[in-house]
């Protein structure tokens, strides 16, 4: 497929950082029963992202034996870059996991991303992925511990973007039975993500009812990760949250719905800020959607600093509402 992305789209970006908007430094979610999670994103003097860790936090143990520690860190994506360049060369994440015997945590799996470009474009990953056997399930009797490569491609058009992630493509083992993953998403004119769907390569989009997130409303403010540096490089990108109902705000007390979960999501492309949008699960993932609007309050620079979420439950087969809840975020800027 041919490459061909229109530099209208990024010339919002330009402009952006020729203002000299303040940088994003975290995002905060609300405290409920003694817990928040936040993601904090740090800065070289050149303002260009070096982290990004993803947080849980406790604000008191809930008992005096209580092993799990007030601050966890559960993910960090760490960037590096060659020279003055804007472009990372490489990005290592690492994911970890407590374990509550030994009152510690270990790094569960790490994930090397190599940035391919070419007329100064970003068009392909080159990954490397390895697993921490001592803390990952084996099964089959595969060797966890082994590196395993994928390789992922960019595709972008003047309304939409394809991501597709192919793995193990050097190794091509026996019992590597995965192919693949592919993430699409639909641009509209305001150059805001429409709709986004994520599949592995062999469903090829013919579920009958695939995960689709669809984006029907969005402000007229600032996107306060499109003007990023890294933004370019991942379109295809997003910061989120994951929350099971039971970590939201409920409005409605109802116990069987308690294990179902909801995602809030802030994509990298987008030149605006999301107001109302939908998640559409798989027919084996999840019985319910979720309507979701949100509410914003913004500083002088028109970026928003809160960002307050209701969310409506249905039932994904006729609409019947379920349960609704309520989430909160708070933005915080360099100064």
């Amino acid at each position: 497929m041919k490459i061909v992305f229109s530099i209208i789209a990024f010339l919002p970006l330009v402009l952006f950082a020729q203002n000299k908007l303040p940088f994003i430094e975290s995002i905060t979610s609300d405290t409920l029963n003694g817990k928040y999670q936040q993601i904090v994103f740090t800065y070289d003097q050149n303002n260009r992202v070096t982290n990004i860790f993803k947080i849980n936090y406790k604000t008191q143990k809930t008992s005096p034996n209580d092993p799990f520690p007030l601050i966890d860190t559960v993910r960090n994506e760490k960037f590096s870059y060659s020279g003055r360049s804007k472009n990372p060369v490489s990005r290592k994440i690492t994911n970890y996991e407590f374990d509550p015997v030994d009152q510690v945590s270990f790094w569960n799996d790490i994930e090397m991303h190599f940035f391919v470009y070419k007329n100064g474009k970003h068009i392909q990953d080159s990954i490397i992925y390895k697993s921490n056997r001592l803390h990952v399930v084996e099964e089959n009797n595969i060797d966890n511990d082994k590196v395993r490569n994928w390789r992922g491609t960019i595709n972008y058009s003047s309304k939409s973007l394809l991501y597709k992630l192919e793995f193990n493509y050097l190794t091509k083992r026996w019992g590597d039975y995965d192919q693949g993953e592919t993430t699409e998403l639909l641009i509209n004119s305001q150059q805001n993500i429409e709709k986004e769907a994520s599949e592995p390569f062999f469903k090829s989009h013919s579920s009958s009812n695939p995960p689709y997130y669809t984006f029907t409303k969005f402000d007229n403010a600032i996107n306060p990760f499109g003007y990023l540096n890294i933004s370019g490089i991942l379109p295809h990108e997003k910061i989120s949250f994951t929350y099971d109902t039971k970590s939201l705000i409920s409005t409605k007390d109802d116990e069987a719905y308690k294990w179902d979960y909801t995602h809030f999501n802030w994509n990298y492309f987008n030149k605006n800020n999301a107001i109302t949008y939908r998640i559409t699960r798989g027919e084996t993932d999840s019985d319910f959607s979720d309507v979701i609007h949100l509410t914003y309050t913004y500083n002088q620079f028109n970026l928003p600093i809160q960002y307050f979420a209701t969310i409506r439950k249905e039932y994904r087969s006729d609409g019947t509402l379920v349960s609704t809840h309520q989430k909160r975020f708070t933005f915080r800027y360099k100064n």
